[in-house]
């Protein structure tokens, strides 16, 4: 009895399943529009390394990129969709062989040399034989899967957050502001070269200790306050403060502001070189500790709609730091807003 071959999507999606990565949040490459459709969001979306990966994961699982090729023109032809995806298939691979032959050193094939073969199978054989010259360092890390994982399921840009290994480290500020995640991932703790990173309008509770490992970092920002609308009382917010933030010694800006954070641990006292401390409208604050006042290098201190008050900070805070407890308003919201006191803003000295 003839036993029919699985489809070729079918064994792609087997092949490309991820022990690291939750199933429904997986990248899938099981039609293979990352290497194959030019004209897709697929293709656009898959950087040239991780093209190459693909094809390498496919030749050492057995398969042939050729049989491939054939197997996926066949598939849309009967279909009838991604009809100019088929057309430009073996176009696809040479673009591919053509990023392959710069990495190696080696020309590429001309199109008259390819045309005895016929030209996309020929191409297939030559990508799988220039993929074994592509050294192993392109493939993905483990935790830069998860992470690519978690920006693909948000939506997050290459640009904001790039795909590869090499890309990823290279990131030196992060602006997170006003994407709806509900939880960040412990990979982000990998991205060693970070100075700057920005949550703002998120839909967090707790953050992961593995961001205790950004020691390059000299911001952190975790804000869920706007001038155009205050504080959303609906907005899910930070609960747990990050104990995690002693270990950042380099920081010298910290910003936990509209959080639901009730302590400031004294272990803050660790970040010596903190010039900046901005807690407005976390409403749950009402102290802090006195270990603050080993923060010699303590220029200002927003506590505006906090519990905290002045008196609590008279003999607290080190020489020459101001203190605002009331939000500096823009001329516009004072136009817009003329019945409200404000008298007694900005930034004061105790």
């Amino acid at each position: 009895m003839k036993i029919e071959k699985e489809p070729y999507y079918e064994r792609m999606n087997t092949l490309f399943k991820s022990p690291v990565v939750p199933e429904r949040h997986q990248w899938r490459h099981k039609m293979l529009l990352t290497i194959f459709s030019r004209l897709s969001n697929d293709w656009d979306m898959t950087t040239m390394d991780e093209k190459i990966a693909i094809i390498r994961k496919i030749i050492a699982s057995g398969e042939s990129i050729s049989m491939l090729l054939q197997e996926y023109k066949e598939f849309f032809s009967n279909k009838n969709e991604h009809i100019a995806d088929v057309n430009t298939a073996d176009w696809a691979l040479a673009d591919i062989m053509l990023s392959m032959s710069n990495r190696i050193g080696e020309p590429a094939e001309s199109g008259d040399s390819l045309g005895i073969k016929g030209y996309g199978a020929a191409l297939a054989e030559i990508v799988e034989r220039m993929t074994t010259l592509i050294p192993d360092s392109i493939e993905r890390s483990d935790w830069v899967e998860v992470l690519c994982s978690w920006a693909d399921k948000y939506e997050i840009s290459t640009d904001l957050l790039p795909r590869t290994e090499e890309e990823l480290l290279k990131i030196t500020e992060l602006d997170l502001s006003n994407i709806p995640f509900t939880e960040v991932p412990d990979e982000l703790g990998k991205l060693e070269n970070l100075e700057e990173l920005t949550f703002a309008n998120n839909n967090f509770t707790e953050l992961p200790h593995s961001l205790g490992n950004l020691r390059k970092l000299k911001s952190f920002t975790v804000n869920y306050y706007t001038e155009e609308c205050g504080i959303n009382p609906n907005q899910i917010v930070l609960e747990k403060y990050p104990v995690w933030i002693h270990n950042l010694h380099n920081l010298e800006s910290l910003a936990l502001c509209g959080t639901h954070i009730e302590e400031i641990e004294s272990t803050i006292a660790n970040c010596v070189n903190l010039k900046e401390i901005s807690l407005s409208d976390s409403i749950l604050l009402t102290s802090l500790p006195r270990e603050i006042n080993k923060l010699v290098n303590l220029t200002h201190l927003d506590v505006e709609s906090t519990g905290i008050t002045k008196e609590s900070l008279v003999e607290l805070l080190p020489r020459n730091c101001l203190v605002k407890f009331r939000r500096v308003f823009s001329q516009q919201y004072k136009d817009a807003n003329p019945d409200e006191d404000y008298t007694d803003s900005g930034w004061i000295s105790l």
